[in-house]
């Protein structure tokens, strides 16, 4: 064991033990943990994520105070997802099954020949949304990033195990798991708006409202190359302790390049985000650049 390893050692037995502590307490004592861990980790990226909601929320003529206050209510809600990603290995699908409801026109069934794709974001709760639809009976897999902290890849693990859903990591073959998936009549959930470390040559920048974003362009990539049935997903809050699962069949117009689809997904999801901002929970983690219509080049993304 590296020195490394020694000094991580602690760290990882005392966010075990956190998340021990939050499985097994009370609602009231379970909020103030998740708060107060929410609340470290935030504080560290508190720069990022302010300077992100000024780019976009400053040319929408928002208030500085306007802008801290939706900072004070997305650290809220990602402790509520903390709390709601520990317990969700707890929780049954029929249980789920019961609080959420399955919204949409036209949705296929989870025994539908031919399988689909789905294309959701992070904006609200995307295990949820996962585990929601296996509790309908979707067979579900998505491709995700192997975390590096592995208390909170465990947490994962334990959901996937829970809720039957298959996982493939980028970088392990993400496309040959999707046409399996497709082909048993299952369908493959996609988050589109991240750009995937390891894969910067895949990513551009695209419109976000005032602002532009880097996003990987594997999802429509995918969507233009192969005739499979492509469909928007979302999950929100319907009060207490029920959601609403939405789904909505996707037209793909198929002369568009890759970038021009994923700036129309970026453009409907903006619009999405502006009923409920604080639940994207990107806020701390992507660099947002503010969006130059004049120029005649895209901004330069630091890494």
């Amino acid at each position: 064991m590296t020195p490394g390893q020694l000094a991580l050692t602690p760290v990882t037995a005392a966010a075990r033990r956190l998340r021990s502590l939050i499985a097994s307490s009370s609602p009231a004592a379970r909020d103030h943990l998740a708060a107060g861990i929410i609340g470290t980790f935030s504080f560290v990226q508190r720069e990022r994520c302010l300077a992100n909601l000024r780019t976009v929320f400053y040319p929408l003529g928002w208030s500085e105070g306007k802008i801290r206050d939706l900072r004070r209510r997305h650290i809220a809600f990602l402790s509520r997802y903390l709390t709601a990603q520990i317990l969700l290995p707890e929780r049954s699908p029929e249980e789920l099954r019961d609080t959420i409801d399955l919204e949409g026109r036209e949705h296929p069934a989870p025994d539908a020949p031919g399988g689909a794709l789905f294309i959701g974001s992070h904006l609200g709760d995307p295990w949820l949304l996962r585990a929601g639809l296996s509790a309908f009976g979707y067979h579900v897999a998505n491709v995700s990033n192997r975390l590096p902290f592995r208390p909170l890849e465990e947490i994962f693990e334990d959901i996937r195990r829970r809720h039957s859903l298959t996982t493939v990591f980028v970088g392990s073959g993400a496309t040959r798991t999707i046409d399996e998936t497709i082909s048993r009549n299952g369908c493959f959930s996609l988050s589109f708006d991240i750009a995937t470390p390891g894969r910067a040559s895949a990513a551009v920048p695209v419109p976000f409202g005032p602002a532009m974003m880097q996003i990987d362009l594997g999802p429509e990539t995918y969507v233009l190359s192969h005739n499979v049935p492509v469909y928007w997903a979302t999950i929100r809050s319907s009060g207490g302790n029920r959601y609403s699962i939405g789904i909505e069949p996707l037209s793909i117009d198929r002369t568009l390049t890759p970038r021009e689809l994923a700036a129309a997904w970026a453009d409907r999801l903006f619009r999405d985000l502006l009923t409920r901002p604080e639940e994207w929970w990107h806020w701390n983690n992507l660099r947002l650049l503010p969006r130059k219509p004049e120029s005649g080049s895209s901004p330069h993304f630091q890494p």
